[in-house]
C-alpha cells in the first residue's frame, strides 16, 4: 500500500474569526492542529513574534518594505532547521495531516513552505476573505479607521501575491459560517485531504456545533476614508470576491498586480508628505536620548572607583547628601 502524502494547511486571513474558525473545523474533521494546542501554539506564536521583533515589523504593519524586513528572517538558516524540526517531529507516526494558524503566519510564508518542500510535505493555503469594512470597524482600538484600512490593503495585497504560486483556495468567511459543508468539501477533494472526505458522521456533528457557536461579527457600514483609499479598498475586495470564485488566472493576477503596486504608490506618496513630522520625531528622540546618557554619564561620575558614592556638597543647615549605592 503506498504511503499516504503529507499535508500542511496554512489558514491565512485579516480577521481573526476566520482563520480561527476554519483551523478549527479541520480540527474536528481530524487534521492535527497543533497551533490550537497551548504548547505548541506557544512555540509557534513566539517563534514568529521573536522574528518580527529582530525584523522590526508588527503583524498589523502597514508598509510595503516590511515584507522584505521580514522575509530576510525566513532566508536564514538557523530559523528554516527549527521550523524543519519541528514539523519533522509533529509528522510522524499516524500524523500525516497539519492545520497551522498564527496572526504572525503570513509574514513567514517562505519559511515554512521551505521546510515542508525539504521534507516533502505539500503545502497548501486557505485564504479567509471577509468583507474589509468588518476587519476596519472590528480591529484595533488604538489605531484609526485609516490606519487599519492601510493595514488591511497591505496585509491582504502581499499575502495575495506570496500564495500564487502555490496550492491555495479563498473562502469567504460568511461563507464558512453559512454551511461550512460547501468549501471544506470542496478543498478536502481538491487537496485530498482524506480528514475531509472519510470524516465520520460523529466528527461531522461536532463540527456543526462548533461552526453554530462560533460568534458572528456584529454589523458594520463604510467609514470615511480618503477618496484614493476608498477607491483601492474597494477594487481589492471586488478581486478577492473574483478570487473566492475560484477566477484565479492571469487576467485577476495581473489585476491584483497592478492594485498592489497602486498600493505602494499611494503609501510612499503619505510617507513623503509626512516627512517633515517623522524627522523632527526623530530628533525629539535623539534629545531624549541625549539627555538621558548625559544624565548616566554624571551618575557614573559621581561614584568612586569601588562603587561608594561621593560626598555632595552639604545643604546650608544639614547633612550632606549621599547617593545611594545602585
Amino acid at each position: 500500500m503506498a504511503q499516504a502524502r503529507r499535508n500542511a494547511v496554512l489558514v491565512l486571513g485579516a480577521e481573526p474569526t476566520g482563520p480561527a474558525a476554519a483551523a478549527g473545523v479541520l480540527r474536528i474533521l481530524g487534521m492535527h492542529a497543533p497551533t490550537l494546542e497551548p504548547d505548541s501554539a506557544r512555540w509557534v506564536s513566539d517563534l514568529h513574534e521573536r522574528l518580527l521583533a529582530r525584523a522590526n515589523v508588527a503583524t498589523d504593519d502597514a508598509r510595503p518594505e516590511a515584507w522584505f524586513d521580514a522575509g530576510r528572517m525566513s532566508t536564514q538558516d538557523q530559523h528554516r532547521e527549527r521550523v524543519e524540526r519541528w514539523l519533522d517531529g509533529l509528522l510522524t507516526g499516524d500524523v500525516d495531516e497539519l492545520v497551522i494558524e498564527d496572526a504572525g503566519l503570513p509574514w513567514f510564508l517562505d519559511l515554512w513552505s521551505g521546510a515542508g518542500a525539504r521534507l516533502d510535505v505539500d503545502i497548501a493555503y486557505l485564504l479567509m476573505v471577509a468583507p474589509p469594512w468588518q476587519v476596519i470597524s472590528h480591529g484595533r482600538d488604538d489605531r484609526s479607521p485609516l490606519g487599519q484600512a492601510i493595514s488591511w490593503l497591505n496585509l491582504v495585497l502581499h499575502t495575495e501575491r506570496a500564495t500564487r504560486s502555490g496550492r491555495r483556495v479563498a473562502v469567504r468567511q460568511a461563507d464558512l459560517l453559512e454551511d461550512w459543508t460547501v468549501p471544506i468539501y470542496a478543498l478536502g477533494e481538491q487537496w485530498g485531504l482524506r480528514s475531509v472526505v472519510e470524516a465520520n458522521a460523529r466528527n461531522l456533528r461536532a463540527v456543526h456545533d462548533f461552526v453554530d457557536r462560533t460568534p458572528r461579527p456584529g454589523p458594520s457600514g463604510e467609514l470615511l476614508l480618503p477618496e484614493p483609499v476608498q477607491e483601492l479598498i474597494h477594487a481589492t475586495s471586488a478581486a478577492l470576491d473574483r478570487l473566492v470564485e475560484g477566477k484565479d488566472d492571469e487576467l485577476l493576477h495581473r489585476e491584483l498586480d497592478d492594485l498592489r503596486l497602486a498600493f505602494i504608490d499611494l503609501y510612499e506618496q503619505a510617507a513623503e508628505i509626512a516627512d517633515s513630522s517623522v524627522r523632527a520625531a526623530e530628533r525629539r528622540l535623539r534629545r531624549a536620548k541625549d539627555r538621558f546618557e548625559k544624565e548616566r554619564r554624571e551618575l557614573t561620575r559621581d561614584r568612586e572607583p569601588g562603587g561608594r558614592p561621593h560626598l555632595l556638597p552639604t545643604r546650608k543647615g544639614g547633612l550632606p547628601w549621599r547617593r545611594r549605592p545602585a
